[in-house]
């Protein structure tokens, strides 16, 4: 398996690194793309080889129409991972009850 994983990388992070990690011990090819300096060309090169996009919140150098667009009519899966629980969304460990702080 080869994934293009778009996500914050840094040194600083939490999150995506580890999952790369994760993935690359159950021996799984990650190629990382740092989020706020990829593009749709760098990742629709990458993912010539891969099998699926993963990614976070895709923040990339392009609009959100441009965006919109690519994972539109992008012919391979895409992914979305996201870690955080946003407010108005279900969590399941309080049985369907709405969270909220």
């Amino acid at each position: 398996m080869k994934v293009c994983y778009v996500g914050n990388f840094n040194t600083l992070s939490v999150g995506e690194p580890e999952v790369a990690k994760c993935l690359e011990e159950l021996d799984a090819t990650v190629i990382r793309l740092q989020e706020r300096e990829t593009n749709l060309d760098e990742i629709r090169r990458n993912m010539e080889s891969c099998d699926f996009l993963l990614f976070s919140k895709l923040r990339i150098n392009n609009t959100p129409k441009e965006i919109k667009e690519f994972m539109d009519t992008y012919p391979k899966p895409k992914i979305c991972w996201l870690f955080d629980l946003y407010f108005g969304l279900y969590d399941n460990s309080i049985r369907g009850k709405l969270f909220t702080l």
